[in-house]
């Protein structure tokens, strides 16, 4: 108060001896303050107006403030020796808002130039502007707005804009740009090198116009990916790719599209593909999946292929249809054969619904029914029925047409002329094979050719298909169609992943047979009569085989993913052309036939079966009609001896296992009596596989009964006349000493105990077939037993099932030790060594009954 009295601000009265201050002189002088505070503001205050964020060093700015505020026509007021607010600096407000209306600091001026503020500040001062300042920093650095729209309007009207703008005003990078210019033809002033304003608007409306275009219309490979559920693979081989794709135009390279994107694809061809995709697939499951009714797959597929008659063959469309229902109802065809008629009736109907646009069936000459239908270009599969369904029209309707004189081949009784039915040579036949397992050649050629078709390539010619169909061929004599439907195997087990792999890495024999032993399980069945057919794969084929389906399943998984099958011949036929590629090497003009191949297979079958056993040969034949149905020659046919042992070995299945037949085979190669007696102690379970089961009362005594067994069984192997034996085993591996079991063979021609079954007899010889249904029901014994031990059932009981369990274990094991434990494995779900350890791991029998007995131990 001292200092406002001496100031005069205030004024001091003293009343006996006291100093006193007027209330109303107080009140006024906080009047003036406020009016003073409302009128001006400190510097630290400026600084926070125009945007000074850092702490505030008055000693440091205040002399370039009160020089600025000058400079920029700001009122500075200085109060003197007085404070208020601690400083005695200020500056008026008004003139501080006219100030901020008038000028703009340096970054955001450089925003309306659309420069850098280092740019901004050359350029302006290039023009002769002046740049007001408190120091140099570009928030405290100020130029009049009016300089900087003159500037602006200057250089728009007289230059334009540089490269390195329009660049960042585009935001794209300086290749696109430079595209940008070549395909939109902007060219940069001669003089001044700038780019007209006008140009440069036109390009930012093109660019926001075909980014949204490209947005809305185009997918790119990644989006792809991710919203359709077809490879990008796929969609290149069906030719999709190619035929929605535009080059990415180089003006759209903004946010999303920054990187390196060639092309984008029409979502537009690509949904359309995608239905029609999704059409193909409902088609093929009509055709693939008959229903009860098959009549009922035709008239869907009618209206999905939208083949509607006209108006002018209605009549014609109720009698196709009648009569399509009338065949196919009445058909007792193999599925097989019903899906091709299915497939033949609607290609039938393709061609009625073209040929009656524009009158009745009926209403054809006999002349325009021969040009229409039964000509060089309609299929006779096709005629056929055509034929058939004229010949059965209403005979009451009149027509124009003389159905004896239609142009159809067999509508007339010809004498059938007995075409020869050939075979190939037995020299023949085995050049054949040398070439069709030759690794060198056809491994390579597969490969280069899976590689063709996975890059689109259309010089693809099916090598690796032809190459799988070719060695099928050679050991089995199976249909054209059924070695088409060849199945697919699971090469996730085996670890093989890739081309590089199999390029990489040559097959082991161990890894060769496991992808055998996968076929070996899949089911086969003749297409033509529905009966099981039977996989055969001779030693020296194993690998080559193995390649081929290895690569045919390759390229499945990227080319043909839904499919069931490893051949991909187009049409299902093996066309000349991808015949001519295959035997390109082979030469001699050779001529392949899969029908003539078959007659070679099971002629030659039935040539080693007579030469080499005293079988009758109606047994023969009949032995040769499980194996293929395909009819047999009448000519000649002789394989000479030294062939006969190579002959069988491709034409019969040496899958059998057990301890009788490797006695037999001992006995004939001579092995000392001493080593069949440890074989014999070998074929038993020991204990500890087993585990608690030996606790059983009885089981001690039932497995001396199988050791008894084997003893008395090799005792007759040895005291049967070594030529008798060897003949039958001769007879039991060319498959004719069949036992009442499929999967088996007796060492009996007729059985001589009919009241055991087959896998209970020790004179039984069961074939590698016979594992499925012995590693199956080992699996089902074991939980049976667990069930029944819990139960508490009878001794009896309990007996019964350790015994079955301990009979087939050993049959496991002789399985074991006659293909390895990899192939046990493939028929026992958790593995050969789990299954053991499971019945090794069996609960005590008697730890459920009431009485505990110590047995065994």
């Amino acid at each position: 108060m001292k200092k406002l009295v001496v100031r005069g601000k205030i004024p001091a009265h003293i009343v006996e001896g006291t100093v006193l201050y007027d209330k109303q002189d107080i009140i006024s002088y906080v009047k003036e303050i406020d009016e003073f505070k409302k009128k001006y503001m400190t510097f630290r205050e400026f600084m926070q107006e125009i945007g000074y964020s850092f702490s505030f060093n008055g000693q440091a700015l205040n002399h370039k403030i009160i020089k600025f505020a000058s400079a920029v026509n700001i009122e500075f007021y200085d109060i003197g020796d007085y404070r208020i607010k601690s400083t005695n600096y200020f500056l008026n407000r008004e003139d501080i808002k006219t100030f901020k209306d008038n000028y703009v600091n340096i970054f955001d001026a450089a925003k309306i130039m659309n420069v850098l503020p280092i740019r901004a500040v050359r350029n302006l001062k290039n023009q002769g502007i002046e740049i007001k300042e408190i120091n140099h920093l570009y928030n405290l650095m100020f130029v009049k707005r009016n300089d900087i729209h003159t500037h602006k309007k200057l250089k728009e009207a007289r230059y334009g804009y540089t490269k390195k703008e329009i660049k960042k005003m585009l935001n794209i990078g300086i290749v696109s740009l430079e595209e940008v210019f070549t395909f939109y033809k902007v060219l940069p002033d001669p003089n001044t090198g700038l780019f007209s304003i006008q140009d440069v608007e036109k390009l930012k409306v093109l660019q926001e116009r075909v980014y949204k275009n490209i947005k809305e219309k185009y997918y790119t490979e990644v989006e792809m990916r991710e919203e359709i559920q077809v490879s990008i693979n796929t969609l290149r081989r069906d030719g999709i790719l190619d035929n929605t794709k535009i080059k990415f135009p180089h003006i759209a390279r903004i946010k999303e599209y920054k990187k390196n994107i060639k092309a984008v694809y029409s979502k537009k061809k690509v949904r359309r593909y995608l239905e029609k995709r999704e059409e193909n697939d409902y088609i093929l499951s009509l055709k693939r999946n008959l229903s009860s009714s098959v009549y009922d797959n035709f008239y869907e597929l009618v209206h999905v292929y939208r083949l509607h008659f006209s108006e002018k063959s209605s009549y014609t469309e109720k009698c196709w249809f009648n009569y399509v229902k009338s065949k196919l109802t009445k058909s007792r065809a193999h599925y097989k054969t019903l899906q091709k008629y299915l497939q033949q009736l609607i290609e039938c109907s393709k061609i009625l619904v073209g040929v009656t646009k524009e009158k009745e069936i009926f209403d054809f000459s006999t002349k325009e029914l021969n040009m229409g239908i039964f000509n060089g270009n309609v299929s006779g599969e096709f005629q056929k029925w055509l034929y058939v369904f004229l010949k059965e029209l209403n005979t009451d309707y009149k027509k124009k047409f003389h159905i004896e004189e239609l142009n159809y081949k067999y509508s007339k009784r010809r004498k059938k002329r007995n075409k020869e039915k050939s075979i190939y040579k037995i020299e023949d036949y085995i050049s054949l094979y040398n070439y069709t397992i030759n690794i060198e050649i056809h491994k390579k050629k597969s490969i280069m050719d899976v590689k063709r078709i996975i890059h689109s390539d259309t010089s693809y010619s099916m090598y690796e298909s032809a190459w799988l169909y070719m060695l099928l061929h050679l050991n089995n004599a199976w249909r054209h169609n059924d070695i088409l439907e060849f199945p697919r195997i699971d090469l996730q087990k085996l670890g093989i992943t890739s081309l590089d792999w199999i390029e990489e890495n040559k097959l082991t024999n161990e890894l060769a047979q496991r992808i055998i032993n996968q076929v070996k399980l899949k089911k086969f069945i003749h297409s033509k009569t529905g009966k099981k057919r039977y996989f055969l794969c001779s030693q020296e084929l194993i690998i080559p085989l193995s390649y081929a389906i290895i690569l045919c399943e390759l390229r499945c998984q990227v080319v043909n993913p839904q499919s069931e099958y490893l051949i991909n011949f187009k049409g299902r036929k093996f066309k000349d052309k991808t015949r001519n590629v295959f035997f390109e090497e082979y030469g001699n003009g050779f001529k392949f036939s899969s029908l003539k191949m078959n007659r070679t297979l099971i002629s030659y079958m039935y040539d080693v079966i007579k030469k080499t056993t005293d079988r009758n040969p109606l047994e023969i034949t009949k032995y040769v009609r499980t194996h293929s149905n395909i009819e047999m020659t009448n000519i000649y046919i002789d394989i000479p001896r030294e062939h006969l042992d190579f002959m069988t070995k491709q034409l019969f299945d040496v899958g059998y296992f057990g301890y009788t037949y490797d006695m037999m085979a001992s006995i004939l190669l001579g092995e000392p009596p001493k080593e069949r007696e440890k074989r014999t102690v070998r074929a038993l379970l020991t204990k500890n596989v087993m585990g608690n089961i030996y606790k059983i009362e009885g089981i001690a005594g039932y497995l001396n009964r199988i050791a008894e067994e084997k003893k008395t069984l090799l005792e007759y192997l040895e005291s049967v006349a070594k030529e008798i034996l060897q003949d039958t085993f001769h007879f039991i591996k060319l498959g004719q000493m069949p036992a009442k079991e499929e999967n088996y063979q007796c060492i009996f021609s007729k059985c001589e105990f009919e009241e055991i079954k087959c896998d209970m007899c020790p004179f039984a010889i069961p074939h590698f077939y016979a594992l499925s249904a012995i590693s199956a029901r080992v699996v089902k014994r074991v939980e049976e037993y667990k069930d029944k031990i819990t139960l508490n059932c009878s001794e009896g009981e309990k007996t019964r099932l350790a015994n079955l369990l301990l009979r087939d274990m050993i049959l496991l094991k002789e399985a074991k030790e006659k293909f390895g434990e990899d192939t046990l494995n493939e028929f026992i779900e958790n593995g050969y060594e789990n299954l053991k350890r499971s019945i090794s791991e069996l609960p005590n029998p008697y730890i459920h009954s009431s009485i505990e007995k110590e047995v065994g131990r």
